[in-house]
């Protein structure tokens, strides 16, 4: 008899590492609508050159103080020293993320190991991402006419997103 219950208590284990599937239509179908509605939403090439100028990246508040090129070196910096901490955790951290369910529910709770690029998976890591590089766009738009001489519209319009996001 107790081999029975040992079996059929054998039989209820699920390998989890090979579970896979389509994802559900309607989720498909409300992520289509979702991007349809954002997409239309977007501002066009004119609306964004409007704010993407050479003066947004340069504009320097109290310029007795402080330099347009001393500005895009404290920003290169900051954005260098984001950049160290996201290297720093991508090499060394790990996070095991597990789920909580309800007591009852069948589902099963299985640990999530993370490390590596897998870290980006959390939106507060996007963010992060997002914000150093606009540190740097901005920073390298503040010492580009340095190199350069002129601005090149992509890299503005680029650091506008990156900042607005």
């Amino acid at each position: 008899m107790s081999t029975s219950s040992s079996s059929s208590k054998e039989e209820k284990k699920v390998d989890v590492a090979g579970v896979s599937g389509f994802p559900p239509m309607h989720a498909l179908a409300i992520w289509g609508a979702m991007v349809a509605c954002f997409v239309s939403t977007l501002p066009s090439f004119e609306t964004m050159d409007q704010v993407a100028k050479p003066e947004t990246f340069t504009h320097v508040v109290f310029p007795e103080y402080m330099s347009t090129q001393t500005v895009g070196y404290i920003r290169l910096t900051i954005a260098g020293l984001m950049l160290a901490l996201t290297v720093h955790d991508m090499l060394l951290d790990t996070v095991v993320q597990t789920t909580q369910y309800l007591p009852n529910s069948k589902l099963i709770k299985t640990p999530m190991t993370l490390k590596g690029w897998k870290l980006m998976c959390f939106f507060t890591n996007w963010s992060w991402a997002l914000l150093n590089l606009s540190f740097f766009l901005n920073g390298y738009l503040a010492l580009y006419p340095l190199s350069h001489g002129d601005y090149n519209i992509w890299i503005m319009r680029m650091a506008t997103i990156a900042f607005d996001s």
